[in-house]
């Protein structure tokens, strides 16, 4: 979960210091592309029916954001969405060949 933590972090900051741009009307964050509010649906719609995909996770990002992981039942297809503060959807990262990957992270040790 820390890694995951840390991807997002690192993908949130590439933002921040990339910028925005506005390209008809999507806005494009880098190479982040988002749909606006009014038509996040759509884009919702596309993932599932489209690419099979179904959200898996969700977290708390910055500026009340919320993160998505969606991916497909059989791993070949994975996206990690990110819903705006003001609605709109963006693609923050897509993929495929998705394994899960469980790790042990021992407790730690008391300071002495």
């Amino acid at each position: 979960m820390r890694n995951t933590s840390l991807i997002i972090v690192i993908l949130t900051a590439a933002l921040v210091v990339f910028g925005t741009r506005t390209v008809g009307a999507y806005t494009t964050y880098s190479q982040v592309f988002c749909s606006p509010a009014e038509d996040a649906q759509k884009g919702v719609e596309n993932f599932y029916y489209e690419y099979d995909e179904a959200p898996i996770g969700r977290g708390d990002g910055w500026a009340e954001s919320t993160v998505y992981l969606w991916r497909s039942a059989d791993g070949a297809a994975w996206s990690i969405l990110q819903r705006l503060a003001n609605g709109d959807l963006c693609l923050i990262l897509s993929g495929e060949n998705w394994t899960s990957i469980i790790w042990f992270i021992p407790p730690l040790e008391e300071p002495a």
